[in-house]
């Protein structure tokens, strides 16, 4: 199971992050390229798709690997739950 869904039922974020996620890398560089080379359509949305795509599709073949974690927990609790507080907008 995964880190978001181990606390889904206690509706909290969990208590680390991954640190470093090297394939991110290799994919921002593919998305580069492909926006700044490839001469037809849009080049920031032709960027965009490319990485959109490369995360799905490595993601999938399980490729997409984090190293190491970081904890999150400030200690802040001075914030109030997302459920106490008013949306945007609302009166």
């Amino acid at each position: 199971t995964s880190p978001l869904g181990a606390t889904r039922a206690a509706e909290t974020l969990p208590a680390s992050a991954p640190t470093w996620v090297p394939m991110s890398l290799v994919i921002w560089a593919a998305a580069f390229c492909v926006g700044k080379f490839v001469t037809a359509g849009i080049p920031a949305l032709n960027s965009l798709l490319t990485a959109f795509v490369l995360y799905c599709v490595l993601g999938g073949l399980g490729w997409i690997r984090s190293y190491g974690t970081s904890t999150l927990d400030d200690g802040d609790t001075s914030l109030p739950d997302a459920r106490e507080a008013t949306p945007m907008g609302a009166a």
